[in-house]
């Protein structure tokens, strides 16, 4: 099975995550990840010191926390080819990461906050639901798509929780209550809620 083309074993893995229960917006991260291995050489074919060079490429091409995911995601992989009885050694396994990620995003200044803040709730009262699901993910932390995904029954309590569904979740465990301790948007969710089932 070493003589296994790396674009079907990548085929095979992805759809392994798949039966795994991955959401689909994971799947195709993973495979995104694994597209930058060569795609039409054998999985025996890709020695340590190519994946060193190819490493090395990916380095000059992406920046430190996108190559360091990307080395994490194939030696997942390989590690998953080992366990298949593909391949007995992971070519990627000496490979060292380099290069340091940057911490942290740029923060907005208090007066830049307060702006953004008045704007999202004026655009919100307005219609605009975009602005309205942004509110919720800055005051209450949510996913975006965890935000796309509320019904209007999960504002519960008079507007003093609200309930986070597993299926907009990233995983099968990310069902959570969240309490909306903000009066302005308990307000503008009940608002939005108000005639609706």
């Amino acid at each position: 099975e070493a003589k296994m083309p790396v674009a079907r074993a990548i085929e095979e893995f992805v759809a392994m995550k798949r039966r795994q229960g991955l959401k689909p917006g994971s799947v195709r991260a993973c495979f995104n990840r694994l597209v930058h291995l060569p795609q039409d050489i054998s999985l025996a074919e890709l020695s340590p010191t190519e994946a060193q060079a190819l490493y090395d490429r990916w380095t000059g091409e992406l920046a430190a926390a996108s190559h360091r995911a990307l080395l994490r995601a194939v030696r997942a992989f390989f590690a998953w080819t080992i366990e298949r009885g593909y391949l007995a050694k992971n070519p990627f396994a000496s490979v060292k990461p380099v290069g340091k990620p940057r911490r942290g995003k740029p923060q907005p200044r208090v007066d830049e906050a307060r702006k953004l803040y008045s704007e999202l709730f004026r655009l919100a009262w307005a219609g605009e639901s975009t602005a309205g699901c942004l509110l919720v993910q800055i005051l209450l932390g949510p996913r975006s798509s965890e935000v796309w995904g509320l019904r209007v029954r999960d504002v519960d309590a008079d507007g003093m929780r609200l309930l986070v569904a597993a299926d907009g979740g990233k995983t099968a465990n990310a069902t959570r209550t969240l309490a909306i301790e903000v009066p302005e948007l308990r307000d503008l969710l009940l608002h939005f809620g108000r005639g609706k089932e």
